[in-house]
């Protein structure tokens, strides 16, 4: 694609060789015809792939607390080859949507128009586990994951982000002390007012502080010494479970 697009721009920026222009143009032509060769064997492999890596989806999912999500994996059969250099993208020659239904009973619905925050970050973690293994991406961030569910679900989510984080390095925005408890290091973000400006800060914690923020995220602050028991507890869970890597 990206070797079409140049010989275009060259293309347009020649006047008089009439020579250059029709090496060029034959070049572009061949280019268009490999990209279109290329883009077919992509979408059937995509077509091939969907239904199976829809079920994987699913399973994950499962355990975040979505048994009745059903997923499609939504694209055309073919394309037109003499537009393809016009209608391609870095994803690909066609389009790929993914199609939800949340609840039972209910058509499939794009997944951008009927899934909440809270559900979207969800399938975007199971999608994250179902590649981690092939994923090049070195690091993943997640912002507020944990948004629309409560302590048990949080850590099933903690749970399934430490999974990610064994081929990734994971970072994560949350308020949910059961997802944080599953984190190797701790890192407290505050917001201030100073004259007008507000400032934001981000300091790294020690044990002692990570105990006491988890408490002070499940109760308040002026955590007792059972919350600070409990952070300790939801901590050592997570080591227990063998899950850590956050």
């Amino acid at each position: 694609l990206a070797r079409a697009v140049s010989i275009r721009g060259e293309l347009d920026d020649l006047d008089a060789d009439e020579q250059g222009a029709g090496e060029l143009a034959e070049a572009l032509r061949a280019a268009v015809a490999e990209l279109a060769r290329i883009g077919r064997r992509l979408v059937r492999a995509r077509r091939k792939a969907s239904a199976p890596f829809a079920r994987a989806i699913e399973v994950e999912l499962e355990a975040l607390g979505m048994p009745s999500v059903r997923l499609q994996v939504g694209m055309a059969d073919d394309f037109a080859a003499d537009r393809v250099l016009e209608e391609s993208s870095m994803h690909g020659p066609v389009p790929v949507e993914f199609m939800v239904r949340i609840n039972p009973g209910l058509p499939p619905q794009s997944l951008r128009d009927t899934a909440s925050g809270g559900e979207t970050a969800r399938i975007v973690l199971a999608v994250k586990k179902c590649l981690a293994d092939q994923d090049r991406v070195p690091f993943v961030a997640f912002d507020e994951i944990d948004a629309e569910i409560g302590g048990r679900l949080g850590l099933a989510v903690g749970r399934k982000l430490a999974e990610v984080a064994v081929d990734h390095q994971v970072l994560i925005v949350t308020h949910l002390p059961q997802v944080a408890a599953f984190a190797d290091r701790h890192f407290k973000v505050s917001k201030s007012v100073d004259g007008g400006t507000t400032r934001t800060t981000i300091r790294a914690l020690d044990a002692r502080e990570s105990e006491a923020e988890l408490a002070a995220m499940a109760v308040g602050e002026g955590a007792d010494g059972t919350a600070l028991a409990e952070a300790r507890r939801l901590v050592e869970r997570a080591r227990e479970a063998g899950q850590s890597g956050v």
